[in-house]
């Protein structure tokens, strides 16, 4: 029985180590984004605006990933603090305001996800206006048609170059046997 109940603690330490997830620490110091792989239960960890933040990735799905998020965690006050729960997906990210002054201080976007692991991308506002746009699926298309066309055009260049010098190739060997079917025309002699 004891070997049972010994057992028994055991894997419970051990399923409890398991499902703690890793914590992965970023500095934004030293680079302006981070794409981090994550799994249910890690922990992402930053300094940001002189305060510590964490991040907590709660539940993974196909399409998306629930996020805890935790501000300000060195303040005095941080116990009463409610963290921000939240879901990311392709179609929406969030937007980080640390200092609650109007201005985006990180952006956390999701990537691709399966029901296991998740891709997201924690990355510092870039250019004068700190925003942020996830464009439609749409908008790619539209370039990938641009590209479809140019390469359209250059398969079509390229065709009738081959057109053209198959052509000049019969052209050529028509010219060479129409020679040699003609009869050479004979100096005449004319005695006198």
């Amino acid at each position: 029985m004891k070997k049972r109940t010994l057992l028994f603690l055991v894997s419970l330490l051990l399923v409890n180590i398991v499902s703690a997830g890793e914590t992965f620490k970023l500095d934004f110091t030293e680079n302006p984004a981070y794409v981090v792989g994550l799994g249910s239960g890690d922990r992402v960890e930053f300094k940001l605006k002189d305060s510590l933040h964490t991040v907590l990735i709660k539940k993974i799905t196909k399409e998306s990933v629930d996020l805890a998020i935790f501000t300000n965690l060195e303040d005095a006050n941080s116990g009463l603090k409610v963290p921000l729960y939240t879901r990311i997906n392709a179609k929406k990210f969030v937007k980080l305001d640390i200092e609650k002054d109007g201005d985006t201080d990180l952006n956390i976007i999701y990537k691709l996800s399966n029901n296991t692991a998740a891709s997201v991308l924690f990355q510092l506002p870039l250019g004068p206006s700190k925003d942020l746009e996830v464009f439609p699926e749409s908008k790619f298309k539209k370039d990938n048609f641009l590209q479809m066309l140019l390469y359209l055009f250059l398969a079509l260049i390229v065709l009738f170059g081959l057109l053209y010098l198959f052509l000049r190739k019969q052209a050529k060997e028509t010219e060479e046997v129409f020679e040699e079917k003609q009869p050479e025309k004979q100096p005449e002699n004319k005695a006198g």
